[in-house]
Formats: C-alpha cells, structure tokens, sequence
C-alpha cells in the first residue's frame, strides 16, 4: 500500500471513531419525579411525568435540555439538571477514542459537575422578539417583593446596615 492510502485509511477510521462517540446514546436516570417536556422549555407543555431514579436514553441535547426516550419509548424532553449518566456509560464513551490512539489516562471521569446555560440568546435580544419579553416576564414569577427579602433576611438573623455610597 502506499503512503497516501494509508493516511487516507487511518483518517477514516479515525472519523469514524470520533463521530461514533459524539453520537452514542448515552444511558442516564432521573434525580427526581420529573415533567416531561414536549418541547426544551420550561413553558411547553407537560406531556407526562418520569419518576425518581427512573432510566432512560439520551438521545440529543439542545440549551439545558436533553432529549430522552423512557423505558415506553416516549420521546420527550427533560432539564439537564434532572439527569445523572451511568458511570459506566460515562467512562466506555471517554475511552473509545483513548484505547484507540492510548492517548490520556485511563481513570474515571471527576465527580463534580459545571453547567452554564443561558435562556436568551444575544440575537434573541437585538430582534426583541415577542418570546423574549415572554422569557423575561417568566423571570419576573421569581422576583422577591421589598417586604418578602426583608422577612427572609429576619428569619436567618439577619439585619439592615446602613453604609456610605461607594464612589
């Protein structure tokens, strides 16, 4: 074989391991009872109920949401935060790639978790559009009145301060 060919075959199998492990269908279960969503969005509508440590399939993710089919083969949405993945999935998904090239180490993925997710997006923002005031009214259902922040504040033991302006 030449040179070329072998790179060419390398590359394709290199491809195909890449793109098999981004879409791998990962197996997760929920943290809690859980709405279904018929849409990724808090304001869609509920569609049926999951519960607590209930197993399901990954199939997509789009913003905070992830797409999921329930042992019935229900295909709905749920919030990113209502799911844990199996470990096992976890780890055979992070060394498919690794056993291939042995790259990396090989121990267990860590434990702690970041998620950043945004609701509005910028060009959401610049349109205007009649969803983003509905997404900032929906924002509004969690603002605490004057006297409710007060009373809260009592509650932990908390009290005023009066301090100088900060120039």
């Amino acid at each position: 074989m030449n040179k070329g060919l072998c790179s060419a075959l390398a590359a394709l199998i290199f491809s195909f391991y890449c793109f098999s492990a981004l879409a791998e269908v990962r197996q997760a279960h929920t943290l809690q009872d859980s709405a279904l969503r018929a849409e990724p969005s808090a304001s869609a509508s509920s569609v049926g109920q999951v519960g607590k440590q209930a197993q399901v399939l990954v199939l997509e993710r789009q913003g905070g949401w992830y797409q999921v089919e329930t042992s019935s083969g229900q295909r709905d949405w749920l919030p990113l935060l209502s799911l844990r993945f199996a470990k096992d999935a976890q780890a055979s998904r992070s060394n498919n790639l690794g056993s291939l090239l042995k790259l990396g180490n090989q121990s267990s993925p860590a434990s702690g978790v970041a998620t950043g997710i945004r609701g509005i997006s910028d060009e959401e923002l610049r349109s205007g559009s009649a969803n983003t005031s509905a997404s900032i009214q929906n924002l509004d259902a969690f603002a605490a009145s004057p006297s409710e922040a007060r009373s809260f504040a009592q509650q932990g033991g908390l009290r005023s301060q009066n301090l100088p302006y900060a120039r």
